[in-house]
This record gives structure tokens, sequence and C-alpha cells, in this order.
């Protein structure tokens, strides 16, 4: 398998508000946009579409045989973003609240991982890790240490 790009789907109740939020919160990211129901929100190696819930309702629970829900009580899914130090997670995580989403986790080291990671909601309850993995946790991994 030659994978050439990766994109998450999920469905929001609000398409405006998920557009102002994602906005807000990813103000260095410019490609955000909202276009018949479907908010792109392109992240470094990542496309995240956000897709109104009926529209998405229509056409993937025809292709998967499954409900879609939006429920701010359940998690079925985390998205995780690794960021370049403690700080640019704490910082990050400082801004949630005041573009519309929700801290559900102040950010603290998995002592067992080595990792610093803290979690927040967005306006429909989709749940996001900010995380800060160490060099020596990327090497033991192979990941690329963005320092």
């Amino acid at each position: 398998m030659n994978i050439t790009s990766t994109i998450v789907y999920l469905p929001v109740a609000f398409p405006e508000v998920s557009v102002t939020f994602y906005k807000n919160l990813f103000s260095e990211t410019p490609e955000i946009f909202l276009e018949d129901g479907l908010i792109i929100v392109e992240l470094p190696s990542l496309n995240l579409y956000l897709i109104d819930k009926n529209r998405y309702e229509a056409y993937y629970s025809l292709k998967t045989g499954r409900n879609v829900e939006i429920s701010k009580d359940n998690v079925s899914t985390i998205i995780s973003c690794v960021l370049p130090s403690e700080e640019d997670v704490n910082i990050a995580l400082a801004n949630v609240s005041a573009c519309g989403g929700t801290v559900t986790s102040k950010a603290t080291t998995n002592e067992a991982l080595g990792i610093y990671a803290g979690y927040f909601s967005d306006p429909d309850g989709h749940i996001w890790e900010l995380a800060y993995y160490p060099p020596e946790y990327n090497r033991v991994l192979n990941f690329v240490n963005p320092n």
C-alpha cells in the first residue's frame, strides 16, 4: 500500500460555528474554508474534512451501514497533533476556550511514556490531543523530531 494522503472525516452539527472555531484555533493555517457543508482544514500531513451532519449521514451511512451521531458525552476518536515543545502545548491549550472549545484535561507528563499532553474538545465534542514528544522518545519510535 502506497499512501499518498491522509484524510479524516468528522460530522459537525453547525458548520459555520466549526469554521469560526478552527480558523481561530489554527490562525497560522490559512487553508480553512466552508463549501457546500464541507469544511476543509489542511494540516501538516493531514486533511481534516468536517462535514455537515445531514450530508455526512446521507453518504457515509449508506456506505458503512452505521448511524451518524454527534455526542459530546462519548469519545470514539482522538485526533492528536504533535507540537515542538511543552510551551507550545500550553500556549495552544490556553487559546482553546477563547476559540469556543473546552479544555478537557490540562497538559501533564505521562511518566511511563515521557509524553507531555493535554486535551480539548471542539464545539461538536470531537476530542483533540496536543502533545510534545521528547527527542529521546522520537528516536526510539523513529519519529522525526521537529526541532
